[in-house]
């Protein structure tokens, strides 16, 4: 088992993949990144991130990963027809306990968890850096965030604060708002080039419907904000809350989706850096999985069920 390659498609944004490729290579294994597996016929291990394999088109261990549940409309709907079309990996790697859950799978499939983490570039480095901005949003501007209305907060009751939007932004949105000066688009940046704008907030919006999938999710926005040392808050997201809760982290503040209860003034405060966002070091979630141990364990699985055919 030397050689392992990645199936994502174009359209899909895994920052994350640039991590599996580092640490499996530096475990000495060969990997490759393709959009298909017939893109790379002689590999051991086709990981897919989930996502529909309805056909094994290749030979080899087929590993799926769930690190999200479908999005909205229909999102349940979707999760349980992949369940029913998808073939039976060798084995899966779920986000968390509750995303397994949610995917519905009853059968004796090996599994195995890996969360998300925080890139060592976004860790602070700079304590005395200028802050130019009151609040930085960083990822998706799509219609199913519903940020429109987070931007109307800002351009109609609380002008005199300033807003950072970092992501690639719709243009019926950027239309919209871009008149105003306390709007500022950045627009989609290199990975590795958003903390050195981001940091320049005092504080990091997560602005995110407590529906289903996102509810469930690691909110990678919030320990990115976090390793920042930015103040962070967020709506009322069932993981958000669990995480501030059972982690004691007295930082991060909630308001309503709504945004009855959004006080700016509230939020800007400097707040003590939580030290335990080191955990979430992506090598240290990495060790954590233990990753090359599920595939040990894949394989010697593979070889019993094999034999007693």
């Amino acid at each position: 088992m030397s050689r392992i390659a990645f199936i994502k498609n174009s359209l899909e944004y895994l920052p994350e993949i640039e991590i599996y490729k580092d640490y499996f290579s530096n475990l000495g294994l060969q990997v490759s990144i393709v959009e298909h597996p017939e893109d790379i016929l002689n590999a051991d291990i086709y990981w897919f991130f989930m996502g529909v394999e309805h056909k094994k088109k290749v030979s080899g261990l087929h590993i799926h990963e769930y690190a999200s549940l479908s999005t909205p409309p229909y999102g349940i709907v979707k999760d349980k027809i992949k369940r029913l079309i998808n073939i039976v990996p060798d084995g899966r790697v779920f986000l968390n306990e509750t995303i397994k859950q949610k995917t519905f799978f009853n059968d004796h499939v090996p599994f195995t968890y890996r969360d998300m983490g925080v890139s060592e570039h976004f860790f602070r480095k700079n304590n005395n850096i200028t802050k130019e901005y009151d609040f930085v949003y960083i990822g998706s501007l799509s219609a199913k965030r519903n940020i429109r209305k987070l931007l109307q907060c800002f351009s109609e009751k609380y002008f005199h604060y300033t807003l950072l939007v970092i992501g690639e932004c719709p243009n019926d949105l950027y239309n919209d708002f871009k008149s105003f000066p306390n709007i500022i688009f950045s627009g989609r940046l290199n990975y590795k080039d958003i903390p050195a704008l981001a940091c320049k907030a005092k504080c990091g919006i997560n602005y995110t419907p407590n529906i289903y999938p996102y509810k469930y999710q690691t909110s990678t926005k919030v320990l990115e904000y976090l390793a920042m040392g930015l103040n962070v808050c967020s709506t009322r997201i069932e993981w958000v809350e669990s995480f501030a809760k059972n982690k004691k982290i007295d930082n991060i503040q909630f308001f309503n989706e709504s945004l009855i209860d959004f006080r700016p003034e509230d939020y800007l405060s400097n707040g003590e850096y939580w030290a335990h966002i080191k955990e979430y070091n992506w090598d240290k979630i990495m060790d954590k999985a233990n990753l090359l141990n599920f595939i040990h364990s894949i394989i010697k699985n593979r070889r019993i069920d094999e034999h007693s055919k």
